[in-house]
């Protein structure tokens, strides 16, 4: 992905079901509706400091999507945006509003 990129459109990678990773550049600052819908096989995630909000549906449905960081920098996050995604593990820092969005979306979560 180029390092200029500061938006992943709404459904920029829906369904890619052979995506198993993705390396998000520094330049992000919003994942938008449904980018990463359906992608079955993507595994982890890593969104960089600077990214700002993740947007409904995000990552719905990402069957086998087992960890995804979220930075500080991310301070508004879609109640689904990782719906139908059940295994998901958020790695956030305490007081985050990923940490909050967590505790309010019974999201699993690790404090990092």
């Amino acid at each position: 992905m180029p390092s200029t990129v500061t938006k992943i459109g709404t459904l920029a990678f829906s369904e890619c079901t052979n995506l198993k990773s993705v390396s998000l550049p520094s330049s992000l600052e919003s994942i938008g509706i449904g980018a990463f819908y359906g992608c079955t096989s993507l595994s982890s995630v890593s969104i960089p400091d600077g990214t700002k909000s993740i947007q409904s549906e995000a990552f719905a449905f990402c069957d086998n999507l087992k960890t995804v960081t979220i930075p500080d920098s991310v301070t508004s996050i879609s109640d689904d945006a990782f719906y139908g995604s059940d295994g998901v593990t958020v790695r956030c820092s305490e007081g985050s509003a990923a940490h909050e969005f967590c505790l309010a979306n019974s999201v699993n979560f690790e404090l990092i």
